[in-house]
This record gives structure tokens, sequence and C-alpha cells, in this order.
């Protein structure tokens, strides 16, 4: 893979939990990978905000709620094309 490579990493916000440091770890092995690594947030709040990997570019939807990011989520995979987008929690996952 070339570093022109983008994979997405989807999540609702980086609230305290071990789904969300464990997206970030993801993240950052990605990066260190040499990939274009983007952590798209319906909202960029939470306490994990101040870890996020360097390397990692931040996208942060602005949405009210996670179902509310889908058009946004939507315009930045036309947008972006990763060749993957990896998401965790319930409702992240069935928007992704």
């Amino acid at each position: 893979m070339t570093s022109a490579t983008r994979v997405a990493v989807f999540l609702p916000s980086l609230f305290g939990g071990g789904a969300e440091r464990m997206m970030l770890k993801v993240a950052a092995g990605f990066a260190r990978q040499g990939l274009a690594t983007d952590l798209v947030l319906a909202q960029s709040t939470g306490a994990y905000v101040e870890e996020i990997p360097p390397g990692v570019r931040v996208l942060d939807l602005e949405s009210a709620s996670v179902l509310g990011s889908l058009p946004k989520l939507a315009r930045y995979l036309k947008r972006e094309q990763p060749v993957a987008l990896l998401s965790t929690l319930n409702t992240a996952n069935v928007v992704a």
C-alpha cells in the first residue's frame, strides 16, 4: 500500500470507554504503517480527544447525534474514498 491509501475510523465521540481507546490504538497503528488515517467523529468531544495519535487527521462532523451524522459521513466517503471504514459501538456501526 502507498502513503496515498486512506483508511477511516468512525466513532460517535471520544468519551472515555474501551472501544474508543481501542480504536485510537488501531488508528495509531495504521498511521505508523504509513496509511493516511482519518478519525471521523460525529462529535469531536470526550476524554480521549487529547490522546489522538500523531499522524491521524480528525474530521469532526459536528452532528447533534450519531444518526444525524449519516449525510455528512456519506459526503466524506464520497469525497475521500477510503479503502476501508472501521467503526465500533452499535449506533455507529448501523450508520457506517
